[in-house]
């Protein structure tokens, strides 16, 4: 079986802030409550689901 990558570009990370409030990390695209545990992320559960490259700690002050 002959496996070829889908993409020949590889894909864009997600993007994530730190929260000063919580002292979790959430999605750049969150806009809810950091007090809702379902998007209050620490780097290990980011590493898990997107993998270790598969996200960026970005500035939220944009």
């Amino acid at each position: 079986m002959n496996l070829r990558p889908i993409s020949s570009s590889p894909c864009k990370p997600v993007s994530v802030v730190e929260c000063g409030s919580c002292n979790h990390m959430h999605l750049a695209s969150f806009t809810g409550d950091c007090r809702d545990n379902a998007n209050r992320l620490s780097p290990e559960q980011l590493d898990s689901h997107y993998g270790g490259n598969g996200w960026i700690l970005v500035d939220g002050q944009d």
